[in-house]
């Protein structure tokens, strides 16, 4: 039984040195947790560390930047509309660019790859529902529908 455990702890050992000499070859390893062992520094490009298995980090890592090109976009393009627009309308887009901006934080702050990865590898109208699901947003529009009732009588 010692002997067991003896080599259970020379091949721990060994584990633990191998990542670390990963650590300093600096190696894409965020997100590893290492006992006895500090920390890897937090890379230069980005201070946003993701949990997840080494797969799903990368996997997430490639995701991220699309997800928040696509807040982007649809910011863009409520932008564009928003130039085009008369006072009430704009400053209703304007608000709706708002709860865009606080939806963005949201997801991107968003700490664990899993998340990424299941709800945004492929992109279709998530950031549509996001806003439509909001409270502030469906305010917005049930008094557009009552200004278009008392304009129109």
């Amino acid at each position: 039984m010692a002997v067991v455990a003896a080599v259970v702890a020379v091949a721990a050992a060994t584990v633990v040195i191998n990542l670390t000499q990963i650590f300093n070859e600096g190696r894409r390893t965020r997100g590893i947790r290492l006992p006895h062992c500090s920390p890897p520094p937090l890379p230069k490009s980005s201070t946003h560390l993701m949990t997840g298995t080494p797969g799903q980090i990368e996997w997430a890592e490639q995701i991220r930047p699309r997800v928040g090109a696509e807040f982007d976009r649809v910011a863009q393009a409520l932008e564009a509309v928003a130039r085009h627009q008369k006072d009430q309308a704009r400053a209703d887009t304007h608000a709706v660019i708002e709860i865009l901006k606080e939806k963005r934080a949201e997801v991107m702050a968003n700490d664990f790859a899993g998340y990424y990865i299941r709800e945004w590898q492929e992109l279709t109208d998530q950031v549509r529902q996001l806003i439509w699901l909001d409270s502030r947003y469906q305010a917005i529009r049930s008094g557009r529908a009552t200004n278009t009732t008392r304009t129109n009588l």
